[in-house]
């Protein structure tokens, strides 16, 4: 069973208004759409969060992220080839783990935003 943090595991790093990330967009980090899962994803990458989490947890935590990420850059600014490559590139690191397509499936819907 997949365990993903919680909204309040993660608050503190989609609030942090200092948020630094060397290399990374800041008015994609300042975005009130887009920085909240940005900045979750890059802490959980760096290992500023999720520290208690395994490695193939932590690598559906950072694929969760990173798709929440991708619907709220798609739906506020449209499609980001860059974006979408990021996306595929999160996706391929999963090859070391054994992940269930249903699982994905299952990831990819609790991502999507409820419109």
């Amino acid at each position: 069973m997949v365990r993903l943090l919680s909204e309040d595991d993660v608050r503190p790093v989609m609030a942090a208004a200092d948020f630094a990330a060397p290399g990374i967009r800041q008015d994609l980090l300042d975005d009130p759409d887009c920085g909240p899962p940005l900045r979750v994803y890059l802490a959980l990458t760096d290992g500023r969060l999720g520290a208690g989490l395994g490695a193939a947890d932590r690598w559906f935590n950072r694929y969760y992220w990173f798709l929440r990420l991708a619907h709220a850059h798609r739906g506020k600014f449209g499609y980001d080839a860059g974006i979408e490559d990021q996306l595929s590139a999160v996706l391929a690191e999963a090859a070391p783990f054994d992940v269930d397509p249903s699982q994905l499936e299952g990831l990819e819907a609790t991502a999507r935003p409820a419109h």
